[in-house]
């Protein structure tokens, strides 16, 4: 795969990496202070640059990439909590 971590914007990997978190797109938004909106087109933008058809299929190749790096991710699918 052609890809690596220099084609995301850091906007673009940070907005994707909080994603894979777990965290809804108005939580990204208060987090970043993005409108969910802008939220939205980076999540778009990360899945065109990554040629996926959906998220899962995107953190694969990411994963695959050295995109991303899945050990290092924290809590992957499991929303943060007020705890």
């Amino acid at each position: 795969m052609s890809l690596s971590p220099r084609d995301l914007s850091p906007r673009e990997l940070e907005v994707f990496t909080m994603t894979i978190q777990g965290y809804t797109r108005g939580q990204i938004a208060s987090i970043t202070n993005l409108s969910a909106e802008t939220v939205k087109t980076y999540r778009k933008r990360a899945l065109v640059k990554l040629k996926a058809v959906c998220l899962e299929h995107a953190i694969l190749r990411a994963h695959q990439a050295d995109v991303i790096n899945l050990d290092s991710i924290s809590d992957i699918f499991c929303p943060p909590t007020g705890d």
